[in-house]
């Protein structure tokens, strides 16, 4: 069942929003990764010296939770390995969600 499109502000201007699909409660319904070569930190904030992980998962349309986790390193390369490596769990871990 689809929903008629709505509009949404996105920075400086309105567009129109793609029609929201509706999901079961128990699958993923998005996962969007940005790391970008202009911005290789992203995902990631660094608390007191410590390198933590934050993201944010759509379990359905309609909700959004935010994940914090603590990489448990002062190592900003370490950090960054242990984001890409975990963001690469979660894709295979959804993909395969998905695929069942």
């Amino acid at each position: 069942m689809k929903i008629p499109a709505v509009g949404v502000y996105r920075g400086d201007s309105w567009r129109v929003a793609k029609p929201i699909q509706y999901v079961p409660m128990n699958k993923i319904y998005g996962l969007p990764l940005r790391i970008t070569e202009d911005n290789p930190n992203h995902h990631l904030w660094n608390n007191n010296g410590i390198w933590w992980l934050h993201y944010t998962i759509y379990p359905t349309a309609y909700t959004s939770e935010r994940i914090r986790r603590s990489l448990r390193t002062r190592s900003l390369d370490v950090a960054r390995e242990r984001r890409d490596r975990f963001f690469h769990n979660l894709k295979a871990m959804v993909e395969a969600r998905a695929c069942a």
